[in-house]
């Protein structure tokens, strides 16, 4: 597998935010960031809380500066361990440390429960 070179994670962050704004233009009253099930934004965790949050953010910040400040910015995270490489964000933590410049409308913490 390739690493992303810096172009593709900027084509990454602005992605996320032009979906946002044509989901504003159609009438949406929100989107929900997806951070969660092994899926592209936890691909690039790892190690510190900045590190694993890094792309999150970015993408976070970069939405909520192209969509109006009623736009709902909803971020969905997961407790599940995908990696040992690779520990998930918490709420709590994101909450707790996150940069002050970036404001979501909710936090969603999604757990798989599984039922015999």
């Amino acid at each position: 597998m390739e690493r992303a070179s810096e172009a593709d994670i900027a084509r990454v962050i602005e992605d996320f935010a032009a979906a946002a704004t044509r989901s504003e233009r159609a009438g949406f009253d929100g989107v929900e960031i997806h951070g969660a099930h092994g899926y592209l934004l936890t691909q690039f965790s790892g190690g510190s809380f900045e590190n694993r949050a890094r792309l999150l953010l970015e993408v976070t910040r970069a939405v909520r500066a192209r969509v109006a400040s009623t736009f709902v910015v909803g971020v969905r995270l997961s407790p599940e361990d995908w990696s040992p490489r690779r520990p998930p964000i918490s709420p709590a933590e994101l909450h707790d440390r996150a940069a002050s410049d970036v404001f979501v409308s909710y936090l969603r913490n999604w757990k798989n429960f599984v039922s015999d």
